[in-house]
């Protein structure tokens, strides 16, 4: 019980950590165009 609750923690952790990931290259893109028009 233990073991799977960890997992699923784990998961949830690594899809938390994807979704900020995108989110960063997102707003780096933003800037990036931002710049680049200003």
């Amino acid at each position: 019980m233990d073991m799977t609750f960890k997992s699923n923690q784990g998961k949830h952790f690594s899809d938390d950590e994807s979704f900020y990931a995108e989110l960063g290259a997102l707003a780096l893109a933003s800037l990036l165009l931002v710049v680049a028009l200003g």
